[in-house]
C-alpha cells in the first residue's frame, strides 16, 4: 500500500490549484462554446435534484443560496446598469451586499471596496442597486436580509 501517492496533476481541465471541499456540487457545461439556454435548463433541473446543498433549515420557503454560475448578460445589463459599461469582456460584475438602512455607512462600503478595487490595479465603473421582491423572501431569509 502506497502511504505517499503522487498529488494530483493538472489535465484537462482540472487543476489541483483550484481543489476545494464542496457538498452538493453539480456541474453542466457546454463544451461546444457559445450561449444556449438548454443548459441554463440542465442547471435548474440539477440543482433541483440535489437534496442536500450544503445547508438545510427548517423554514421550507427559504433556500439554500444555491444558484447557476452563467456568464455575464452583457445586452440585459448595458440596458439595466444606469451607466456606460466597458466593451464585452472588459469588465466584470461582483455582488455586493450593503446596508440599505444607513446611507452613510453604505457610502463608507463603497468607498473602500473602490479603493480595494483600485489597489488591484482595476476601477468601479458604477453602482447598481438591484431590485428586491421580499415576499418571495422565506421568514428565515427575510430576518437576515442584509
Amino acid at each position: 500500500m502506497n502511504r505517499h501517492p503522487k498529488p494530483p496533476q493538472v489535465a484537462g481541465l482540472y487543476d489541483p490549484a483550484r481543489e476545494h471541499d464542496a457538498c452538493g456540487v453539480g456541474i453542466v457545461a457546454r463544451l461546444g462554446g457559445g450561449p444556449n439556454h438548454e443548459v441554463v435548463a440542465k442547471a435548474v433541473l440539477a440543482n433541483e435534484h440535489l437534496y442536500h446543498r450544503g445547508a438545510t433549515g427548517a423554514d421550507a420557503d427559504t433556500g439554500d443560496g444555491a444558484g447557476i454560475l452563467l456568464e455575464i448578460p452583457d445586452a440585459f445589463l448595458r440596458a439595466e446598469a444606469g451607466f456606460d459599461v466597458p466593451p464585452a469582456g472588459r469588465y466584470g460584475v461582483a455582488v455586493v451586499f450593503l446596508p440599505r438602512d444607513d446611507a452613510a455607512r453604505r457610502a463608507e462600503l463603497e468607498r473602500a471596496l473602490e479603493t480595494a478595487v483600485a489597489e488591484a490595479g482595476l476601477e468601479v465603473v458604477g453602482w447598481r442597486a438591484v431590485p428586491v421582491d421580499e415576499t418571495a423572501c422565506g421568514r428565515t431569509a427575510r430576518e437576515a436580509l442584509p
